[in-house]
């Protein structure tokens, strides 16, 4: 389940923040290092939580994460571009706080998740409304 949760969570992570396929990510000129950043992270807190993802699992989740020219993203993309509920804290806020209690760089994270949190708080408000 870990290592479905560090692919899941890096591609939700980048996706969402770039609101972006995983080509057009790939495209942009820091796109493969906030990449990196963001899957380094989520390895880093399956790894302090006793589930380092296997070589196999780390070699199919970056075929992947940076394969250019992919129009692969997160269905939680999908979701916001259709307006709809994203499950930003059963994700990201998890992996988010499990990366900073492994002590890794989780800036991109940080900044996916904060977004995913701008996005819900603008739907709830326009809900509301």
């Amino acid at each position: 389940m870990w290592e479905k949760f560090v692919f899941l969570a890096s591609l939700a992570a980048m996706t969402c923040l770039m609101r972006a396929s995983v080509g057009e990510i790939l495209a942009a000129e820091d796109g493969e290092a906030l990449m990196r950043e963001a899957l380094s992270a989520c390895v880093a807190a399956a790894t302090a939580a006793g589930h380092a993802p296997r070589a196999e699992s780390m070699q199919r989740t970056q075929s992947m994460l940076f394969a250019h020219g992919s129009v692969f993203s997160a269905s939680m993309l999908r979701d916001m571009e259709a307006g709809g509920h994203v499950e930003a804290d059963h994700i990201l806020g998890y992996m988010l706080r499990r990366a900073r209690a492994a002590g890794a760089d989780s800036h991109v994270l940080t900044a996916a998740y904060c977004h995913l949190q701008a996005y819900e708080a603008r739907r709830h408000r326009g809900s509301a409304g």
